[in-house]
């Protein structure tokens, strides 16, 4: 769930507290997407590379949500198709599951249902979603030098998630090592969080600092609220993707996800498509879906 990622680029600020953010999506959105990679530098998980920290955002630019920045790379990759490929197999943790998944279905397009995005219907529920990965978060910080994450510090987090969710309506690593994007925005702790001040280690992966063991609940609260609540008005955070997804079905959060990710949509509307991790939408899909063993089986990060 949790994990680090980079920025690449800069986007619009608005109004960051006017969407309800489901548990599940918080959980989610906080898990590292396996076998990712960012474009700008190298962020662990469990097994492999990972790139889920927030896009940095800018209050004075007028950019909008769904076109691309100026300065953002430019790709020779172009889609076949703006519809994703239909599944093989029925996607993984079907509702009512426990177990966890290693099934993946690579989800491509725009997040609307027809084009084969999971309902919302089809996930799995938070409670059992957060004990499928709760083996990951015990092991998540080893990569970063520090000690793993108690099971104490997982089931606040598990209490913060919830407590955070009714108030606004990195594998897990809570001494995740800040990060700092392009334009030299600092996004620290659990969620990475855009210009956020609550953390358990304010140094690098390799050169851990300020180190807290345990995390304490408070910290960890702060951390989750930041991430979803924003720490500044038009500050990256779920809520503001969410309201700059512009979307009222579920699909709403399968863009808002891209948008924490990246800053913005690409101008062709597909999730696929722009700047920072490729797969990221479609790996935030399948952690609702329930997959939580082995490797993304996405190829979308490969050019």
């Amino acid at each position: 769930m949790f994990g680090i990622c980079s920025s690449t680029n800069s986007t619009t600020g608005g109004n960051s507290s006017t969407s309800a953010v489901p548990t599940t999506i918080t959980s989610s959105i906080s898990q590292p997407t396996a076998n990712s990679s960012s474009t700008v530098s190298s962020s662990m998980n469990i097994s492999t590379t990972a790139s889920s920290m927030p896009a940095s955002t800018s209050a004075s630019s007028s950019a909008s949500s769904t076109s691309t920045p100026a300065s953002a790379p430019s790709y020779s990759y172009a889609p076949t198709s703006s519809a994703s490929a239909t599944p093989s197999a029925s996607p993984s943790g079907s509702p009512g599951s426990s177990e966890p998944s290693s099934q993946y279905t690579q989800f491509t397009g725009t997040g609307a249902t027809s084009e084969g995005w999971p309902e919302q219907s089809k996930w799995v529920a938070f409670d059992t979603l957060f004990e499928m990965n709760r083996a990951i978060m015990q092991g998540s910080c080893v990569q970063f030098h520090v000690a793993n994450d108690t099971d104490s510090e997982i089931n606040d987090i598990k209490s913060a998630i919830s407590s955070v969710s009714k108030s606004s309506g990195s594998n897990g690593c809570l001494r995740a090592p800040k990060t700092t994007s392009v334009d030299g925005i600092v996004n620290p702790g659990l969620l990475q969080t855009f210009q956020g001040s609550a953390m358990c280690n304010s140094g690098s992966a390799t050169a851990p600092a300020d180190v807290k063991t345990p995390c304490p609940a408070s910290t960890i609260k702060s951390m989750i609220e930041q991430g979803t609540m924003g720490t500044t008005p038009g500050g990256m955070s779920l809520t503001y993707a969410l309201k700059q997804s512009g979307a009222t079905d579920v699909s709403k959060y399968y863009k808002a996800a891209r948008i924490y990710n990246s800053g913005l949509i690409a101008s062709s509307g597909l999730l696929q498509d722009g700047v920072a991790t490729h797969c990221y939408a479609s790996d935030i899909a399948n952690r609702l879906l329930g997959w939580s063993l082995g490797p993304s089986k996405c190829t979308l990060n490969s050019f």
